[in-house]
């Protein structure tokens, strides 16, 4: 989780500081996502599943489904747009508007630095970005050519991914860089997908499935605790987090030389993700 540092009594001097986690406040459930009504009616089912996936978690864990969205059609759609009102958080196409990096969506949320609540946020997508990535990756990169159904298909699944990942950083949840070398490459949704390389895995992919790390980490951030006192640990937390679970995030990516961890490895053994990225564009080039 990410998190924000105070000290006790203002004493930044004499006292060791303790750390508020960014999450939700369950209390403050239901969160509502709102889709905006820029975005094409297509693409609506991809950014329900994206974001109630995590739905399946809560619920695992005895906590209901906090998550809600609402698309333009429905009953209580708001009349007008105001991202300050802390009631919703909007999903927007932001295609149009120049988003068109390497990113595929960003995530934005509003923190109470006194508690690390967080209180509302946006999500922005990319979907021109998702969708030539889908078409290139399919109709040039492999020799055995597939039919529009199925590359829908993969763009819809990548859309489900890309909007769980933001609903994951709204959530609390940090980046874990090797969250894909666990359950046969699909441990945690807070990891990166090299798309170019890995595009075929949004063909079939099981958005049901509760991911290892993923589940741990709601675990800790939501589990409800009786007593529970600012700047103290409870041991609850302690034995939730001794858990040995891969998980290297944004800081070791920047500061330290991992092999492993990076944006793009989905697996382990560095050497061989090197040797089948080479064969990939090697075929690249020779249907180019």
């Amino acid at each position: 989780f990410y998190g924000e540092n105070h000290n006790q009594e203002n004493d930044a001097l004499f006292n060791d500081p303790f750390i508020f986690i960014n999450r939700r406040n369950l209390k403050s459930a239901p969160w509502i996502y709102v889709i905006d009504c820029s975005i094409s009616k297509s693409n609506w089912k991809p950014i329900r599943m994206g974001v109630e996936h995590w739905n399946n978690f809560f619920e695992y864990l005895g906590l209901g489904k906090p998550l809600v969205v609402l698309d333009p059609e429905q009953e209580g759609y708001p009349e007008k747009v105001n991202i300050f009102d802390q009631r919703y958080n909007y999903i927007v196409d932001h295609s149009p508007q120049g988003l068109n990096s390497f990113y595929t969506g960003v995530s934005q949320d509003f923190v109470d630095f006194r508690s690390g609540e967080i209180l509302f946020g946006n999500i922005y997508l990319n979907f021109q970005k998702m969708e030539t990535i889908g078409n290139r990756y399919f109709k040039l990169y492999k020799k055995k050519r597939c039919d529009q159904s199925t590359i829908n298909r993969a763009i819809d699944n990548c859309i489900i991914w890309v909007v769980g990942h933001g609903i994951g950083h709204q959530l609390g949840l940090r980046h874990n860089f090797v969250g894909n070398e666990m359950d046969d490459g699909y441990g945690s949704i807070m990891d990166y997908i090299e798309f170019f390389d890995s595009y075929e895995k949004f063909i079939e992919q099981d958005y049901s499935k509760l991911r290892t790390y993923d589940l741990h980490a709601i675990k800790y951030g939501y589990t409800p605790i009786k007593g529970e006192k600012i700047g103290e640990k409870p041991e609850l937390l302690k034995t939730i987090a001794e858990v040995e679970i891969p998980f290297k995030t944004d800081d070791h990516y920047f500061n330290d030389v991992i092999p492993n961890v990076g944006r793009l490895e989905d697996e382990g053994n560095i050497l061989s993700f090197i040797g089948k990225a080479v064969s990939n564009y090697r075929n690249f080039r020779e249907v180019i």
